[in-house]
């Protein structure tokens, strides 16, 4: 996390959220921190300073967020952390974009990758069940971050791919 506090942001604060496409060493997590700090220093929405935060969670995921009760993050602004994701995975061969593949905490809070093409089988012979926790990759509103960041399978978009 970066200097500036997440509490401090409002409910609505905008995040994306990237995943990587392996768990990062804490070598990535120090390098990655680094250009997250220097870009979030120095993003801007139509030469206004963005009240920004960008940080890595869970060795996984890679998170901006805006407050955009001050200054509203434009699509230019966003192109540009966009950018930044790219430049980073580039560097570090890592794909922040693999839409597909998801991930979750078994009941030993180890973080796990699985691509959609194999969720069905980890869910038929057990690996995975109702309550497994996923993590949810496609909300983009602090307070729903805050509270359903990771949620029981059963509970989540991912549960769709699922046959019974």
């Amino acid at each position: 996390m970066l200097d500036i506090p997440v509490k401090s942001f409002s409910k609505t604060s905008r995040i994306w959220i990237y995943q990587a496409s392996r768990l990062l060493s804490d070598e990535d997590v120090s390098f990655i921190n680094n250009e997250l700090m220097h870009f979030v220093d120095q993003w801007t929405a139509h030469d206004h300073a963005l009240h920004a935060t960008a940080w890595v969670n869970s060795k996984l995921f890679l998170c901006f967020m805006v407050d955009e009760e001050e200054v509203a993050a434009s699509g230019c602004s966003i192109d540009k952390s966009v950018a930044l994701v790219r430049q980073i995975g580039e560097q570090l061969n890592i794909d922040f974009f693999d839409r597909m593949t998801f991930a979750y905490k078994d009941e030993k809070e180890k973080v796990h990758l699985i691509h959609k093409s194999k969720l069905n089988a980890a869910y038929s012979n057990g690996d995975i069940d109702d309550n497994t926790l996923f993590f949810d990759t496609l909300i983009d509103k602090k307070g729903v971050f805050d509270v359903e960041f990771m949620k029981p399978l059963k509970e989540s978009w991912h549960y769709r791919f699922i046959k019974k």
